[in-house]
């Protein structure tokens, strides 16, 4: 598992991304999912409050959100090639 503070960095971090299966935990109003979405990844995202993932189905509608939390994902093993927490726990 790796740390890192900055969104950016995190995009950075992960290489060539195009094509990869990538939930968002904590997405809140999809800001990350955006960026990764513009570089070619094919985004999931939960968020535990139903006015982030409004706000983030609107932001991104390209990418898919789902009310959930990361303790019990609704989601199959193996559904995601990564999956990224940034800023999710305070």
């Amino acid at each position: 598992m790796q740390s890192i503070d900055n969104p950016l960095a995190v995009i950075r971090s992960l290489g060539a991304i195009d094509g990869l299966r990538i939930l968002d935990v904590g997405c809140g109003s999809g800001g990350l999912a955006k960026q990764l979405c513009a570089a070619g990844a094919i985004v999931s995202g939960i968020d535990p409050e139903h006015q982030a993932v409004k706000a983030a189905a609107a932001t991104v509608p390209s990418a898919s959100f789902t009310i959930a939390v990361a303790e019990s994902l609704p989601f199959e093993p193996s559904s995601f090639d990564r999956v990224l927490m940034v800023n999710t726990l305070h």
